[in-house]
């Protein structure tokens, strides 16, 4: 029994940026969900269907597909329903052209210069319009060999980490956040604690209100949780006792409004997603993993608390069964509530918790691997009303990413159209999809 950490090959997998660790809970037996009924895609006009009934059947009312925007090579998500922020670069023959012009193999100036220039900057793009507009300021330029910027559930802010894909390049550059309302820019390293350095914060993303920023610090290997709120300014910390408690470095952390957080770690040895009471300073326990069994583990992707971590939706594998499962704190329970070909089940849950997207991979007879998207209800610790909304989306960049409307009601999507060249990955082009729920 333990924390499975996944290892990565870069400085950017260790700041847990890129998929993060959840743990289970004890209960008496397990419960699996067998969906029975073949999927369906549900056609593109159905708005008669929409009234505000929430026990009705998920369905789709509407859905529409933004294709002619070439060169989309990285997606950050929507702001509201008819803007999003994404990264333009060159189209596949300007980067096939671009590519012939250096000499190979690359230098480590000119690989830079190479991905820079072939993803391209940072835009808001307007989805009707098709009109973009650069993101950059003199404080800020979102260089492409940096770590991706996070955008904030509401939309409306970009946290920047100057991390880079490569250690070998300098780095001078603070942590950030970025307006998207009117520009402005604030230094979060600015605002950390005396006695703390940059390089000692690492930053795990944004609270579900957008409010707060929440992550962890290493101090002469004494740990804390770190919570930032954007509005004030305000950077607090909340050292753990090293004699009793562990943060995972790894682990996804959590918050819903800055008020408890929620991160993976161990107590006594003990591995679980703890709670941290902001304002007690107290630490409880949230979840942990059961007690028997080899095969128990949680995958480095972020979980999910819902009714105060009654319920918590997580990827995993509980007693050699791999899954996305609900685990149920009243009940003890864990329930799997859909598998795939590998361990890769990515998710996203609307904001009021009611209803999900997630993926699966499948390989065809060329073994490539291509994601089948799928809607459904979230009811106790089920799924319900199943809907395939996407199928044959390729892996790349590794999952699909999807950006819920304030209302759960719409979902934003991005598939890129992708390409090879001498064995690297590049997207030709991007679709975007639009699909409104009743």
């Amino acid at each position: 029994m333990g924390i499975r950490t996944e290892k990565w090959l870069t400085k950017v997998a260790m700041i847990g940026l890129l998929g993060l660790v959840a743990i289970i809970a004890y209960q008496s037996f397990t419960k699996e969900v067998i969906e029975t009924k073949e999927p369906v895609i549900v056609s593109t006009d159905m708005r008669s269907l929409e009234n505000d009934e929430e026990d009705k059947p998920l369905q789709i009312v509407a859905k529409e597909e933004i294709d002619g925007i070439e060169g989309i090579s990285e997606f950050m998500g929507a702001m509201g329903n008819n803007e999003v922020i994404a990264r333009i670069g060159l189209g596949r023959a300007g980067i096939e052209e671009l590519y012939n012009q250096y000499s190979k193999p690359f230098e480590k100036k000119e690989e830079v210069d190479f991905i820079n220039r072939a993803k391209g900057p940072l835009f808001k793009i307007n989805l009707t319009t098709l009109e973009k507009t650069p993101l950059k300021t003199d404080e800020v330029a979102f260089d492409p060999i940096e770590m991706s910027p996070i955008l904030s559930p509401d939309g409306r802010k970009l946290m920047h980490i100057p991390y880079v894909w490569d250690e070998s390049v300098e780095v001078i550059k603070p942590a950030i956040v970025y307006d998207l309302r009117n520009q402005s820019v604030t230094n979060i390293d600015a605002n950390i604690d005396s006695d703390m350095a940059p390089e000692d914060v690492f930053y795990r993303g944004w609270s579900k209100d957008s409010k707060y920023i929440v992550g962890f610090g290493i101090e002469d290997e004494e740990q804390s949780i770190i919570t930032f709120e954007v509005e004030n300014n305000q950077f607090q910390k909340f050292k753990m006792d090293s004699d009793v408690f562990r943060i995972n470095p790894l682990g996804h952390i959590f918050s819903e409004d800055g008020k408890e957080i929620f991160f993976v770690g161990w107590e006594n040895e003990t591995p679980g997603i703890y709670k941290l009471g902001v304002d007690s300073g107290n630490v409880e326990l949230a979840m942990a993993l059961p007690d028997e069994g080899e095969e128990n583990f949680v995958r480095n992707y972020p979980y999910r608390i819902i009714d105060g971590g009654n319920r918590i939706v997580f990827l995993g594998n509980i007693r050699g069964k791999n899954g996305l499962y609900i685990y149920h704190d009243d009940r003890k329970s864990f329930t799997k509530i859909a598998e795939g070909g590998g361990a890769s089940i990515p998710f996203s849950i609307s904001p009021d918790n009611k209803k999900i997207i997630y993926a699966t991979y499948f390989r065809n007879e060329n073994s490539r691997r291509f994601w089948k998207i799928y809607a459904a209800k979230i009811v106790e610790d089920a799924l319900e009303n199943r809907i395939l909304i996407s199928e044959d989306v390729a892996e790349y960049p590794g999952m699909p990413i999807i950006s819920w409307s304030g209302d759960s009601r719409s979902v934003v999507m991005y598939e890129p159209q992708i390409f090879t060249l001498d064995s690297r990955v590049f997207v030709e082009r991007g679709i975007i999809r639009k699909i409104r729920f009743k």
